[in-house]
């Protein structure tokens, strides 16, 4: 007779090679490898097996030849470091961005999302802090096609940002925080109110600044407070 011992074993094993498998095909193979503490069985082998994503606080992967994200990040949802340099990813999921208060450390330098994010057309109602905040950076950003109202001030933590477009939203006036970004080459805004409209009236913006911005935006601007 099997003994309830090797019963057990194979009960265990069987488990975590599949609940392992599962976990890996849902985050991604090389995030959940990368991923710590990782748990299947967190209330011991009498619980039922899971992926226990809550426990996870740190996730490195990198030098991996990961090429996406799986939008799923955001399951991790107790993530604090994120450690995914040196890999080919090109953009980032829009999801991650529900981690932004959670993360304390994103690294992404050798990828090429390091330096230019697309998430046009996303169904964005804001403007994602997470950028301001994690990836500081950019050169190029591009934002169109959503529903953003406002752009914050703190998108002048963007310091190396070049390349900004921001067509076919709904932003009513541009911060002076744009202003500080001197290092941008273009600025787009079409089909919103602050293509025509900047009112910085009774905020303390350097002329040479200003004269930058008006440059980028040309023709487009009409009124100036």
């Amino acid at each position: 007779l099997v003994s309830m011992g090797v019963i057990m074993f194979l009960y265990f094993l069987i488990s975590s090679i599949t609940m392992n498998s599962r976990c890996a095909n849902e985050i991604g193979k090389e995030i959940w490898e990368g991923s710590e503490p990782r748990y299947v069985f967190m209330n011991g082998v009498a619980g039922e097996p899971g992926c226990n994503y809550k426990s996870i606080i740190s996730v490195s992967a990198t030098g991996k030849k990961i090429t996406k994200l799986q939008s799923t990040i955001d399951k991790l949802i107790n993530l604090k470091v994120l450690d995914l340099s040196n890999n080919e990813i090109n953009n980032l999921p829009i999801e991650i961005t529900n981690l932004t208060n959670t993360l304390e450390k994103i690294k992404l330098d050798g990828n090429p999302v390091y330096y230019n994010i697309n998430w046009n057309q996303c169904g964005l109602q804001t403007f994602p802090l997470f950028l301001s905040k994690h990836m500081t950076g950019l050169h190029s950003l591009s934002l169109a096609g959503n529903y953003i109202h406002e752009i914050p001030g703190e998108i002048r933590a963007i310091r190396g940002l070049k390349h900004l477009n921001l067509n076919y939203n709904n932003i009513l006036n541009l911060p002076t925080g744009i202003a500080f970004l001197t290092k941008l080459a273009t600025l787009t805004i079409k089909n919103s109110t602050a293509e025509s409209h900047l009112d910085w009236s009774n905020m303390s913006v350097p002329v040479e600044n200003t004269k930058h911005v008006l440059m980028l935006l040309g023709d487009t601007i009409k009124i100036l407070n």
